[in-house]
């Protein structure tokens, strides 16, 4: 009897993407503050972070906007719909992972694996994203900053993730994005930046999640360091963080202290 060798290739349900928010992400605290490093990463200045009606499922959205680089046409392309990309850790010559520093601040990036890319499975149904980047080019050695540009259009892209559902395959779902180049049109105006609309969110916020995000985000950068300092801005539509300790009030009432 003859041998027959049969070949295919894997056809992901686009209800991968989905699985892979759930399993990587364990709740929405933790989604946006992945979200909070991916704006750290970027080089922003300050994040803000604005929570609407969390209460209330009908109702509920969630804002994130920062004034870092963005996200140039190749980056949304390449990178935030190629899940897996290696984009912050490229393979060396000699097979080594290195680590890219930020190409303004050389912050280390504390992002992993892509996995900001899948908290907006884990929050939401819906997408809303505008970026508008910031280009930067270096010289031959990549040591030194030549010029830095803002460029002349803005990036609009909108998912459902409910298109992404168990009876159709991940390729034949197409994405797409606009290219506006008005800058009359802008929402960010004569700066770069990124913007994400959450809508349709998966679980109410409550006074204690919203505590447990404010104590991830304190722990985050040290009080200490001035230098390219990185400001979190939380906005809930109610008092739940007006009493809540701030990074310098926290080292005011330690107990003990430790100089070098």
């Amino acid at each position: 009897m003859s041998e027959e060798l049969k070949e295919k290739h894997f056809k992901p349900k686009a209800h991968i993407l989905t699985l892979l928010g759930e399993e990587l992400i364990k709740n929405p605290v933790m989604a946006i503050y992945e979200l909070v490093k991916n704006s750290y990463d970027a080089d922003a200045n300050k994040v803000d972070v604005f929570f609407k009606d969390v209460d209330d499922i009908e109702k509920a959205a969630i804002i994130i906007e920062d004034d870092g680089i963005g996200m140039t046409s190749e980056i949304v392309e390449d990178v935030w719909l190629e899940p897996g990309s290696d984009f912050r850790k490229p393979i060396n010559k000699l097979g080594e992972r290195e680590i890219s520093k930020s190409p303004i601040f050389q912050r280390i990036p504390m992002g992993e694996k892509g996995v900001g890319r899948f908290a907006v499975h884990k929050l939401s149904t819906k997408i809303l994203l505008i970026s508008r980047p910031l280009i930067v080019k270096f010289n031959k050695d990549k040591t030194e900053i030549i010029s830095k540009t803002i460029a002349d259009y803005e990036i609009e892209l909108f998912i459902n993730w409910k298109d992404f559902n168990q009876s159709r395959h991940l390729s034949d779902i197409p994405i797409k994005w606009k290219l506006r180049r008005e800058e009359k049109n802008f929402r960010f105006k004569e700066k770069s930046g990124t913007y994400i609309h959450l809508s349709g969110l998966k679980e109410t916020w409550t006074k204690g999640m919203a505590r447990d995000l404010k104590g991830h985000t304190i722990s985050m950068l040290s009080p200490k360091v001035t230098e390219n300092n990185f400001k979190i801005n939380l906005s809930f539509d109610y008092q739940w963080l007006t009493d809540f300790p701030s990074a310098s009030g926290i080292l005011e009432e330690s107990p003990l202290s430790f100089t070098l």
